[in-house]
């Protein structure tokens, strides 16, 4: 079950120990405002049942964890804090033998997900209790655990955790990232931004690798790849906005961008908003790129929070350039999206909603297996 949560924050009282006002507002309200809600159902004899309405009101209280496993505790009424957390658990769980399911071990494969990282997140993580009647009326106690940006969700036998399933908070590792990137980038007044998503094999492919050889790995290409990216992007806004001939005419950046426009697949950028990039563009045999163009330092601390980039995404691209007709910085960070989160990034949380290739696509396919 999962809804949103009308918490007026400034109104709340405390069942614990009530932290300062500025705790309050640099801690525990971006929690509220970032973090991710998850659902206790600690009364044994009032377990979930997959019904929402019913479900609602065998609800015992609510969490909110952020991506550095801080918490928040809800009461039911949302009218109390009852605990919260801003402190890692250091030492760790008793040792208990962990199983696997086999549809788990498919998705933490899906996801890039380690058995390591799965058993790390039951030792050390914050806990959450599930009780679950399941369809033949048997009663599990689940328990999801939250480590970083990780949950893990294990069903809790005598002498064994049963992961059910495991996936990381943060957006880059979401499905329907594409329309979450949109999302943010309009509303976010604050930390004004651009976004781009990149064919990475495009620009891997292109006579522009310098000194490329036919045997060069991926791996060698990776470093100019994203170079070339960040070369276009430092100046493209306003070379694209101004007519500044000098510049232009540079055949050098008129080669640049006619290769960096075919990897551009959806961006914010104006010169790419009427570009649409389907499920059914996308090709799980290629790599996937995000790059993001902002203004301020604080955007970092954003993009940690909401994308996990610098957290569980590995930072592929960190660089400042000058902007050759303004003057002004341009700030660029970028991950590899299918080294992040392999194919979640493009998948559609509406099962009900159907790919369809027109024909004329179809008749244009090579014979391809």
């Amino acid at each position: 079950m999962t809804k949103k949560l009308d918490i007026k924050f400034s109104s709340l009282t405390y069942k614990c120990e009530k932290p300062s006002s500025n705790v309050r507002s640099k801690n525990l309200f971006p929690i509220l405002k970032f973090g991710r809600m998850v659902e206790e159902y600690a009364d044994m004899g009032r377990p979930a049942i997959r019904n929402f309405n019913e479900d609602l009101a065998r609800v015992t209280s609510y969490f909110y964890f952020d991506h550095n496993d801080n918490f928040i505790q809800f009461s039911k009424c949302l009218k109390h804090v009852l605990s919260y957390s801003l402190t890692k658990n250091k030492k760790p769980r008793a040792s208990r033998k962990v199983d696997i399911e086999q549809h788990c071990f498919e998705q933490l494969v899906e996801r890039k997900l380690s058995i390591s990282s799965v058993i790390t997140a039951i030792k050390y993580g914050k806990s959450v209790t599930q009780y679950c009647q399941s369809k033949n009326g048997a009663v599990h106690k689940n328990i999801s655990f939250f480590y970083e940006d990780l949950r893990v969700v294990v069903s809790d036998y005598v002498e064994s955790y049963r992961v059910k399933t495991a996936y990381r908070l943060t957006n880059i590792n979401d499905k329907n990232l594409l329309a979450k990137l949109r999302d943010n980038q309009r509303k976010e007044k604050d930390n004004p931004h651009d976004y781009m998503v990149v064919d990475l094999d495009e620009l891997y492919d292109s006579s522009l690798m310098i000194n490329r050889k036919p045997s060069d790995s991926k791996t060698k290409l990776y470093e100019p790849a994203w170079e070339l990216l960040g070369h276009t992007f430092g100046t493209y806004q306003s070379l694209l906005s101004k007519n500044n001939n000098s510049v232009r005419n540079n055949h050098s950046f008129d080669r640049n961008k006619q290769v960096v426009d075919k990897a551009v697949v959806s961006s914010s950028l104006k010169e790419y908003r009427d570009k649409v990039f389907k499920q059914s563009d996308y090709d799980p045999k290629r790599e996937y790129g995000l790059m993001f163009i902002y203004e301020k330092d604080s955007f970092r601390a954003l993009v940690k929070r909401v994308y996990g980039i610098g957290l569980s995404a590995k930072i592929a691209y960190n660089e400042n350039k000058v902007d050759p007709i303004t003057n002004n910085e341009v700030l660029m960070i970028g991950i590899s999206l299918t080294e992040t989160s392999g194919h979640e990034w493009v998948k559609s949380s509406n099962h009900k909603e159907l790919i369809t290739i027109d024909d004329s696509f179809i008749n244009n396919v090579n014979n391809e297996v």
